[in-house]
């Protein structure tokens, strides 16, 4: 009697550890197709579907690889529809989990990046490199953080670290190189990376850089020349044709060709700050202080005050004493 109750008993222990088994397989091919939806969705770029079908997902039985695409999927909607803050949120809840997640703290700095919390990125990047110290996402990623805080030579550190440690030939990398040396004043390293870019990639902003290097140093007629052929690269970048224009405004024996210039711009932009300010300064390299000043009036004139303006009133003021 007892033999034939220990039998059922088991029988019955079997039958629900089976229909557990069978329960949890379905549980799991169901968390699997969800994915797969989810996926689809973002591919198709249906950002809040993806969203919904990952912030329903059941993750308390699933595996740890699909809690984490789960994440990922959230935050990578989050990013592609620009909504940072709540990607930041999704991705550091995500770390309280997988602290150690390489790929999940890298997209946290690239965020943070992107929104200009440049220090947060860099402590993001350093975090990384603690865990491996030649992740090169993590060497660019400061490399980029350091520049936009303004950390130029720390930057160029990590610039030439990273090129060393891939052999990077990609144009941008030695753009971005050379314009943190630029801005280090390491005038002679930021040319020949600049030069480098350009060999790469004929670009009218790497020919802009060297433009402005070749000034740096004192070239100016080598500046002019640059310069001139970046604007030709695209004559519909006005910042170039504008910048041309004050570099030429500014040499006393080009003060005329810089006028030119700027009224001839002038012509279809009246209330360009900017270029009433090349003509101010083309007529004081001239000598003509009433037309300099008459410059100067039409840009106190304008409603809306800016840097310009600012510039303005103050010479008008001193001249008037």
């Amino acid at each position: 009697m007892c033999l034939n109750k220990t039998f059922i008993f088991i029988s019955f222990l079997f039958m629900a550890l089976n229909a557990n088994a069978i329960f949890g397989l379905k549980g799991r091919t169901e968390q699997k197709e969800q994915i797969a939806k989810a996926r689809q969705a973002f591919a198709e770029e249906n950002y809040p579907e993806t969203i919904r079908l990952m912030k329903d997902f059941t993750l308390k039985d699933a595996p740890k690889r699909r809690i984490k695409r789960a994440y990922v999927l959230i935050a990578d909607s989050y990013i592609a529809m620009e909504e940072y803050d709540k990607a930041m949120l999704t991705l550091s809840e995500a770390l309280e989990f997988y602290p150690k997640d390489i790929d999940l703290r890298l997209t946290l700095a690239g965020v943070y990046y992107i929104c200009d919390l440049n220090s947060r990125a860099i402590e993001e990047y350093e975090q990384v490199l603690k865990q491996d110290d030649d992740n090169p996402k993590a060497i660019l990623g400061l490399a980029q953080s350091m520049h936009k805080e303004g950390f130029y030579n720390k930057a160029c550190e990590y610039f030439k670290k990273y090129i060393e440690l891939t052999n990077s030939q990609a144009a941008n990398v030695y753009y971005n190189y050379a314009t943190s040396n630029y801005m280090a004043n390491n005038f002679e390293p930021a040319l020949e990376l600049a030069l480098m870019s350009f060999e790469q990639n004929e670009d009218p902003d790497t020919k802009l850089l060297i433009a402005k290097i070749y000034k740096s140093q004192g070239e100016l007629e080598k500046a002019l020349l640059t310069i001139r052929d970046a604007w030709l690269m695209d004559i519909n970048r006005e910042d170039i044709y504008l910048t041309y224009t004050m570099w030429t405004a500014y040499v006393p024996a080009k003060a005329k060709q810089g006028l030119e210039m700027a009224q001839d711009y002038l012509k279809n932009h009246p209330n360009n700050r900017l270029a009433l300010f090349i003509e101010y300064i083309a007529y004081t390299r001239l000598g003509n202080e009433k037309k300099a000043k008459e410059s100067l009036k039409k840009i106190d004139a304008l409603q809306e005050k800016g840097f310009i303006d600012n510039i303005a009133a103050k010479i008008l003021k001193n001249s008037s004493k």
